[in-house]
């Protein structure tokens, strides 16, 4: 009787380690997980896409920033919805630039406004603040921080398409120190920055959508 206690006992741990296993091998773990996009552009196909950088800081490295801003973000939404966009789908930057400049003050105008304007369906908006740059003494090195925001617009309508809530999306991204050169941290910036926005439109694995240099980091 003690014998086949035994045995039974034995064969029911066999039975459960490996429903244990079978559940951890079937479980993906955190570098394979996928983060699912906030908004999907598959319905964009044919539209025209406008990128609106505004910064409330008229110094030229925060122009710079922006310019290469709009670079990053354009360039990830392409790269990450390869069946769904092409560079075609977006205003041109210079396009933007001239209008930029026509309207000298563009912080009077909505994003809406701009988008029709462009000629644009949809306008991604995006807003700096804090961008800030600085050489550590002696050192050629650079420090850098940046907040942001992003919000995207139906043209037509003027509805916030995202985030749902219709309040803009925050990010901050931040580094001690960068061995580039100048503008190879202001770019840096941008990378970073410009990741923490487009990164909601596609769905980005784990490891790649949390990075280093966000100093707010979204919870998954």
């Amino acid at each position: 009787m003690n014998k086949v206690l035994i045995s039974l006992i034995s064969l029911a741990c066999v039975f459960l380690s490996g429903c244990v296993l079978a559940a951890k091998l079937g479980t993906p773990g955190r570098d394979e997980q996928i983060i699912p996009a906030e908004f999907k552009l598959d319905a964009y196909k044919e539209a025209k896409i406008a990128i609106v950088v505004r910064s409330g800081l008229a110094d030229q490295q925060s122009q710079t920033v922006s310019y290469y801003l709009d670079v990053v973000v354009r360039s990830l939404l392409i790269a990450n919805n390869k069946k769904t966009l092409k560079e075609k789908n977006f205003v041109p930057y210079k396009e933007f630039a001239k209008l930029k400049a026509d309207l000298v003050v563009m912080e009077r105008y909505s994003a809406v406004e701009i988008g029709k304007m462009l000629n644009a369906d949809v306008v991604l908006e995006i807003e700096m603040s804090n961008c800030r740059l600085e050489a550590l003494s002696g050192t050629g090195y650079y420090e850098g921080s940046l907040s942001l925001s992003g919000i995207l617009y139906d043209v037509k309508s003027g509805a916030a398409l995202w985030p749902e809530d219709g309040f803009s999306k925050q990010a901050s991204v931040s580094f001690d120190i960068d061995a580039t050169g100048r503008d190879g941290a202001m770019k840096r910036l941008a990378k970073t920055g410009g990741h923490c926005i487009a990164r909601y439109f596609y769905d980005c694995p784990m490891p790649k959508f949390e990075i280093p240099e966000e100093t707010a980091a979204t919870q998954w």
